[in-house]
């Protein structure tokens, strides 16, 4: 009761003080009341809003206590954590470099003394090497793989694993789309402000016209 007294005897003093600063002519700036009476009456209000009384209505709940297992759980096991995919023993581990190189230099050091033995190391990288028939195997299996998509095997990491590069038709894989020289004639024809599928007077290209124009 003490502290609501003396915030009401500050608040009235406060009042009494905007009541004389009201006598004396200062700006308004168009609110009706001059700065110095909005300055004392904010501060009045914020003196009687602060209250401790006010929180006597609000209920403090106890937090809840902790949850224990029961007793006969301290003694069960565990769930085991899953294994991880990730390991050399899965038949879609990708070999790094480092190690196909390790891999290759312990191949070559077993067999240092065989004459028949071919560097893999030379033969990838200098095809001087390699005799005509193995340069030629090398080039159809070179074109075959740049021709053929072969959605089986993963060749670079950022292959996608086999399951997610199922197709939803086998036409799909052969259907190249427009060639360039296709979209460039319409590119020029959007730039020269005609419309790229009329042919010929009112005609409107159809697949076929454009696949003879494409040949």
């Amino acid at each position: 009761m003490s502290f609501v007294s003396s915030s009401l005897k500050i608040a009235v003093a406060l009042v009494g003080v905007a009541s004389l600063s009201g006598c004396l002519k200062a700006p308004t700036y168009g609110t009706g009341t001059s700065a110095t009476t909005q300055l004392v009456e904010d501060l009045g209000e914020a003196v009687l809003i602060v209250n401790p009384d006010n929180n006597k209505d609000i209920s403090y709940k106890p937090r809840p206590e902790l949850v224990r297992p029961a007793k006969g759980q301290t003694t069960t096991a565990l769930v085991q954590p899953q294994k991880s995919v990730a390991t050399t023993d899965n038949a879609e581990w990708i070999e790094s470099p480092e190690e196909q190189r390790e891999r290759l230099y312990a191949e070559i050091e077993e067999n240092e003394g065989n004459l028949n033995y071919q560097n893999p190391l030379l033969t990838g990288k200098d095809p001087s090497k390699m005799t005509e028939k193995e340069q030629l195997e090398a080039f159809r299996k070179a074109r075959k793989e740049a021709t053929t998509v072969d959605i089986t095997q993963r060749r670079y990491l950022v292959d996608p694993p086999a399951q997610y590069r199922e197709p939803s038709s086998p036409e799909a894989l052969s259907d190249l789309g427009q060639s360039e020289r296709v979209k460039e004639a319409r590119r020029k024809k959007l730039a020269e402000g005609k419309d790229p599928d009329k042919c010929f007077l009112f005609l409107t290209c159809n697949n076929e016209n454009t696949t003879l124009l494409d040949k």
